[in-house]
């Protein structure tokens, strides 16, 4: 009996040698704690700790030298399937002498937002200078022009599934429940194709895919010419673009697109780049509130 109260007298002194211990150590860890998220967000913090997870933590200066911009302006707006356009937003397009829309340099339908067009046409008449062909493949699209590139998409998934014509005819009728199921089911395996009506950056007037003329027909981007590439990626901010959906960026943006270019501005692209951002983390910066 005795041995057993002094085997528990042990016990108590070495619990209380160990929590005195880790008490010290807990005051005077200068551990960096590294939580979840995308490789440039990670919350650093000194040391784990049990505070009220509702309090306020004011966030230091990040000691960069951000634009003084106003985000509300339409070059700044944040366009995805979080942020629609309305079916009415109309942008206000390039006009020539005679009031018509003037096409992109180099194209015959192609138009652009008149804040931006002559930044983008300079840009072009630069590359073509240097011996490169960028080609225009998409640029302004209006609100129906992406409904009807969605919905062919949409249409071809749920084709896809084993639905036919006619299927899609008894479609919102009483027996084509299963049939309406589907091809919502369709619809959003859409989205990771091609963006919804208002969801595209299109619709702006500010944003253009651009590719190599003599390699288009090669299919994959990272095919076509290295120079034609790199040069974008490295001189469209002075002309005021950025790489608005690069590869490195996937997990944030949630496109793939690296030959989409989005007009922000020479300061606004130039601090971009500088900082090897995408615009979702420029956003943020400007609207604490964006989930991206």
């Amino acid at each position: 009996m005795i041995k057993r109260i002094m085997w528990l007298v042990a016990m108590a002194c070495l619990g209380l040698s160990l929590y005195t211990v880790v008490m010290a150590r807990s005051d005077s860890i200068d551990e960096k704690v590294i939580f979840g998220g995308y490789a440039d967000v990670y919350a650093g913090v000194e040391r784990i700790s049990y505070k009220d997870p509702n309090e306020v933590v004011e966030v230091e200066d990040d000691g960069l030298d951000w634009p003084d911009i106003d985000i509300t302006l339409t070059q700044y707006s944040m366009v995805n399937a979080d942020n629609l356009l309305a079916s009415a937003y109309e942008p206000d397009l390039a006009l020539d002498e005679d009031g018509k829309n003037a096409p992109i340099y180099g194209t015959r339908y192609q138009y652009f937002a008149a804040i931006a067009k002559p930044y983008l046409d300079k840009m072009l008449q630069d590359m073509e200078a240097l011996g490169f062909t960028p080609y225009i493949a998409s640029s302004y699209r209006t609100y129906s022009y992406q409904a009807q590139l969605f919905n062919t998409k949409a249409f071809g998934i749920f084709m896809e599934m084993g639905y036919t014509n006619r299927d899609y005819d008894e479609y919102g009728t009483e027996e084509g429940t299963e049939v309406y199921n589907a091809y919502q089911l369709a619809a959003e395996r859409a989205k990771k194709y091609t963006a919804a009506p208002g969801a595209s950056e299109h619709q702006l007037a500010l944003a253009v895919d651009i590719w190599d003329r003599e390699r288009q027909r090669i299919g994959t981007y990272s095919n076509m010419d290295e120079n034609f590439r790199n040069w974008l990626e490295e001189h469209s901010c002075e002309y005021g673009f950025i790489q608005r959906y690069p590869s490195k960026k996937l997990l944030r943006t949630g496109w793939d697109e690296p030959w989409h270019y989005r007009y922000v501005g020479v300061e606004v692209a130039t601090f971009i780049k500088e900082h090897d951002m995408c615009y979702e983390e420029f956003y943020k910066h400007y609207v604490p509130d964006f989930k991206d």
